[in-house]
């Protein structure tokens, strides 16, 4: 078996797991997000895949979220390591997150941002931008 040399932290709440508010740290509702399993196992192939969660702060939210997942992934899933704590990683996968591209965001982008399962959210589309994927990102916009 190939030692996997690049790591990706992937969020659990909202990014993992389907999220609608917190309820305490050992409480989790959420199904998977869909995809989620899929991609999971496609990254796991290459890469090593980290949980990241500051829900995994308490013994009480890492047991849940290794209960979550006993539950809710395949075997080859389960034994992910769980953390709190944002590791060495080449990518961090989170539903709460702001693609830095050089631009600060202003105050008012901040304060405004919303995480994507938010009502009146408009997604963000990650196509190249040639003309397809302008009117990708039109046809988004106007069917959402």
């Amino acid at each position: 078996m190939t030692k996997k040399t690049k790591t990706i932290l992937i969020d659990f709440d909202g990014t993992i797991c389907q999220y609608d508010g917190w309820k305490g740290a050992a409480v989790i509702e959420g199904k998977p997000n869909p995809g989620a399993v899929a991609a999971l196992l496609k990254y796991s192939t290459v890469f090593e895949l980290v949980i990241f969660s500051t829900r995994a702060g308490t013994v009480e939210g890492r047991d849940a979220i290794e209960l979550w997942c006993s539950i809710n992934l395949p075997d080859s899933l389960r034994g992910l390591s769980i953390t709190n704590i944002k590791r060495p990683a080449i990518l961090c996968i989170d539903d709460r997150s702001w693609l830095f591209d050089g631009r600060w965001p202003s105050v008012n982008e901040i304060d405004e941002f919303l995480p994507y399962y938010k009502e009146g959210r408009v997604p963000t589309i990650t196509v190249p931008l040639t003309f397809t994927g302008l009117l990708q990102m039109v046809r988004a916009l106007l069917f959402k």
